[in-house]
């Protein structure tokens, strides 16, 4: 089997107008029914990262944003693979870095969602062309749109999207200094605040809130970033979020509020913030459900007792017909039961005696 080197030994041999010929071959070194029709050396080799045999192509005038048909080109595979090495080398040739894949990903978004922090910075440093359109001609009010500081695909993805829901903080610091649309949403309605605030990347929300995002923005489903915080049980997230007045008390289509899904996952830190901050305590689903209601169903005492010293209705009644009581006996739940019982009867002395 002949090597990688013996291989480049063998080109440098031909005559100038053979290197350049063999160059920029078309579907000559793998079938294209393997790797897609329109495969070029240079889409190969970048794609595996042979960096001798890359120099030895750009050095025959190579098309370096030549691309198959599905729009992949040399850089594209390089950030795909996170080859920085080959990606500085394909720029000094001043590689297109506003070429897009057929999904519509560009080398940015591609790095960003990987997490290639070095390479995001040798493509940010290229400046792209902010306006450009897409392979359909279409103008940036598409839902294609490419556009330097949001580059989009066809879900509505950003760069700075896929950088906040993987955590990556330096990528997040660098998008941040192009000044993106920090509020623009995926197709589902998600922010990139949402997005670091489910995966509970503290770090990133509060670079994000520096930028004065609209922290109530919420998705097709009604989540907001609190909510989500919330259920996921992020208290450091909750806090920073609470601090620049996120509407407590947003609820999702199906009615659940950021209280009711901290005490649904036991989170009983963050019931107790969001209780500081003057979360309705009573709120209830459309079933009548209110916080209480899935305490004593789940059998989290300490949120019980919380709820209970915050002034939760005991007395109100799910569609059902039934009480707090009555789910906790339902589930066994003892010391909530006993809890129950007793504040019950205490309340009812303290109207008997008209203390309330």
């Amino acid at each position: 089997m002949v090597s990688g080197q013996q291989l480049l030994r063998a080109l440098i041999k031909l005559c100038k107008s053979e290197q350049i010929v063999l160059a920029n071959t078309k579907d000559a070194v793998i079938p294209k029914e393997e790797c897609g029709s329109g495969t070029t050396p240079l889409i190969l080799t970048c794609r595996d990262g042979y960096t001798d045999m890359i120099l030895w192509l750009l050095n025959n005038e190579v098309d370096v944003d030549y691309y198959k048909d599905d729009r992949v080109t040399a850089l594209n595979m390089a950030c795909c693979k996170g080859y920085s090495a080959i990606v500085s080398m394909l720029l000094e040739k001043n590689s297109n870095v506003d070429i897009c894949e057929k999904n519509g990903c560009s080398p940015l978004l591609m790095a960003s969602q990987k997490g290639y922090t070095y390479i995001v910075r040798l493509l940010l440093k290229k400046n792209p062309n902010v306006d450009l359109c897409n392979n359909n001609g279409n103008s940036p009010l598409c839902y294609w749109q490419v556009r330097m500081d949001i580059l989009i695909y066809n879900q509505g993805v950003t760069a700075l999207s896929f950088a906040c829901e993987g955590g990556y903080l330096d990528i997040v610091n660098m998008l941040l200094e192009k000044n993106p649309n920090i509020d623009l949403c995926d197709t589902n309605g998600s922010s990139p605040m949402f997005k670091a605030s489910i995966n509970g990347h503290t770090d990133i929300v509060r670079m994000l809130l520096q930028r004065n995002p609209c922290v109530d923005l919420c998705d097709l489903n009604g989540l907001s970033p609190l909510l989500a915080a919330s259920m996921k049980g992020h208290i450091d997230i909750v806090r920073l979020l609470l601090q620049k007045n996120h509407k407590v008390d947003v609820c999702c289509i199906h009615g659940f509020s950021p209280l009711l899904v901290a005490t649904m996952g036991g989170h009983t830190n963050i019931v107790s913030c969001l209780l500081v901050h003057h979360a309705n305590i009573n709120l209830t689903k459309e079933d009548g459900t209110t916080p209480l209601f899935y305490a004593c169903e789940l059998g989290h005492s300490d949120i019980v007792l919380l709820l209970l010293g915050k002034g939760a209705d005991t007395g109100i009644c799910r569609l059902d017909g039934k009480f707090p009581l009555n789910i906790a006996i339902d589930n066994g739940h003892r010391s909530v039961i006993n809890m129950m019982k007793n504040h019950i009867l205490v309340h009812a002395l303290l109207v008997l005696i008209g203390y309330i």
